[in-house]
């Protein structure tokens, strides 16, 4: 990754996201079960409110919350309406879907937590999708990413295989017994500068880059 410099806070990455879940006893199962994370705290909040603070490596923790009292899962809305792991598929379902349900399937509503990217080893990759398939979890293939430096436009592309100098990073997509999208993603190459150069858009440009 590139190297840039925090002048305002001296952060040290992220403490903990917290998602919500809807049954406990099948989240520790999910993330202690079958990826390892350590539980490392538990928190009752009244009665029946429960945090349980799983080690996701490196000082990094997921605060799973969970409370008799949350509204159900919103697919579409609170979370991806289809897995990205569905959409790698051979023959994807997403070629079926009309242009409505394919926004639907690639955003969430504006505050909503998109997907959770778990850091691993290049070297990793791979042997960590044959893991979970043999767990059981339904998995994408692996997924490879790329970007050109010397393009202003920052256009995201298909690498020309691994050796592509253009490759920065690797995914596999899966989900959790939430409905939460998750990720294993590896960083293949340092960024650049000129990797990071595009205008931020608003809401005001939003017709416009619909039409481009």
């Amino acid at each position: 990754m590139a190297t840039k410099t925090n002048t305002e806070f001296e952060l040290l990455g992220i403490n903990h996201l917290a998602p919500t879940c809807r049954d406990m006893k099948e989240t520790v199962d999910f993330y202690s079960g079958v990826l390892g994370m350590p539980l490392i705290a538990t928190t009752a909040a009244g009665p029946t409110d429960q945090v349980f603070f799983f080690d996701a490596g490196n000082g990094t923790c997921l605060a799973f919350m969970w409370s008799p009292d949350y509204p159900p899962a919103a697919p579409g809305v609170a979370s991806p309406a289809r897995y990205l792991e569905d959409n790698y598929r051979a023959d994807p379902p997403a070629k079926e879907m009309d242009e409505a349900q394919l926004r639907a399937t690639k955003g969430t509503a504006v505050g909503a937590l998109n997907h959770i990217a778990l850091n691993v080893a290049p070297e990793k990759i791979e042997e960590y999708r044959e893991k979970l398939l043999a767990k059981g979890i339904d998995v994408s293939p692996v997924v490879s990413h790329a970007q050109d430096p010397s393009d202003p436009s920052c256009q995201y592309r298909q690498p020309d295989g691994l050796d592509d100098p253009l490759l920065f990073m690797r995914s596999i997509y899966f989900h959790d017994p939430n409905g939460i999208q998750l990720e294993m993603a590896c960083w293949c190459r340092a960024m650049t500068e000129g990797e990071a150069v595009l205008a931020p858009a608003g809401a005001v440009d939003a017709p416009a880059l619909a039409n481009t």
